[in-house]
């Protein structure tokens, strides 16, 4: 796995800390860590591995998934583990430790995604959804589960990122909740349409991201915010796709 698997931005633009001596002094005595040159690649990180017995039981829980789209790999559980605060990068250079979900799972249709959750409902699985991983408040940690016995599995809906239908008449557009923000956009955008919300984290959040989290974009200007705020909190979920109101 790369090695910046928990870095935010695009790594073509990477700068390093070090390039601002007084910034990398200043959090090294705060933090009290050092910040190397090379940071820490997964292999380096510390994983607890998932017994043979528990992966037998998820396998049987979740029996008509694919094998492709359950993972169990340390790169892929550790990459969804956390999300992109200064919090979690620093547990990421302190090598903390990190509670990682048990297996990784990824649908690609609704119905792969009500089944796993009447599974998961029958069998007592803890379910963390996982769109772009951006977010900063602590939603995607399994901490609190840390002395849990129940299976954690975390849905990767990044698969999930289809263009439905543009409904040019009702000026609205379905999209299943995966979609990152410049696909979404560039798929609209194609058609003579724009949707008009730019979050900050817009290259790397997806459009089920900003459902749940009710967001109103800190790029937009006072009026975009009020006018989008309140389109996404009137936006409907339809089965695991969702549409949201156009502009031309």
């Amino acid at each position: 796995m790369n090695k910046d698997w928990w870095k935010w931005g695009n790594n073509n633009e990477f700068r390093h800390l070090s390039e601002y001596p007084k910034m990398k002094k200043m959090l090294e005595d705060r933090w009290e860590i050092s910040l190397k040159e090379d940071f820490v690649p997964v292999k380096n990180f510390p994983v607890v591995e998932i017994s043979d017995k528990k992966k037998e039981e998820i396998k049987d829980i979740f029996a008509t998934i694919p094998g492709k789209k359950l993972s169990f790999k340390a790169a892929d559980r550790l990459s969804m583990a956390i999300g992109k605060s200064y919090f979690d990068a620093l547990r990421v250079l302190k090598y903390d430790n990190i509670v990682l979900p048990d297996a990784i799972l990824s649908p690609t249709t609704h119905d792969e995604v009500d089944y796993i959750l009447l599974k998961a409902s029958e069998h007592n699985v803890i379910i963390t959804p996982f769109g772009g991983g951006t977010n900063v408040v602590g939603s995607l940690t399994n901490d609190n589960l840390r002395n849990k016995s129940a299976i954690r599995i975390t849905i990767n809906l990044r698969e999930m990122s289809k263009l439905i239908a543009i409904n040019g008449a009702e000026m609205t557009a379905t999209f299943q909740s995966g979609i990152l923000g410049p696909v979404l956009e560039k798929a609209l955008n194609e058609k003579g349409y724009t949707l008009g919300h730019f979050p900050q984290s817009f290259e790397y959040s997806t459009l089920g991201g900003w459902i749940v989290t009710r967001s109103a974009a800190g790029i937009n200007d006072v009026w975009k915010n009020r006018r989008f705020g309140r389109k996404f909190k009137s936006s409907h979920s339809c089965r695991n796709d969702t549409y949201t109101k156009l502009y031309a």
